[in-house]
C-alpha cells in the first residue's frame, strides 16, 4: 500500500500541475480513501489497546513495588530502566 503527499490531495476546481501530479502516483479512487480510512482506524484501535496494556502493566508494577514496601509515590515515579539494572546486578 502506498500513502500519498498531502499535497496529492487537491481541491476540486484546483488545477492539475505537474508539480501536483505525476502520472505515476494516479489520485487515489473513492475505494482506496476508504481502505485508507479503515487502516488509518484499525492502527487507532490497536494504539488504543496498546495504551490500556501498557496502563495495566504500570498499575501491575506499582501494585507489586508498593507489596514490596515502596511508598506509593515512589513506586509510580519509579524508573524502569533503573530498576531492570538493578535487577541485572
Amino acid at each position: 500500500m502506498r500513502l500519498w503527499a498531502a499535497a496529492r490531495w487537491q481541491p476540486r476546481g484546483t488545477k492539475v500541475t505537474p508539480a501536483t501530479a505525476r502520472e505515476d502516483r494516479p489520485l487515489p479512487s473513492p475505494q482506496t480513501s476508504r481502505y485508507l480510512h479503515i487502516v488509518y482506524q484499525h492502527a487507532c484501535e490497536e494504539r488504543r489497546q496498546l495504551a490500556f496494556e501498557v496502563g495495566e502493566l504500570s498499575r501491575q508494577l506499582t501494585d507489586a513495588l508498593c507489596a514490596a514496601g515502596w511508598g506509593a509515590d515512589e513506586a509510580r515515579n519509579a524508573d524502569v530502566h533503573e530498576l531492570a539494572r538493578a535487577g541485572s546486578r
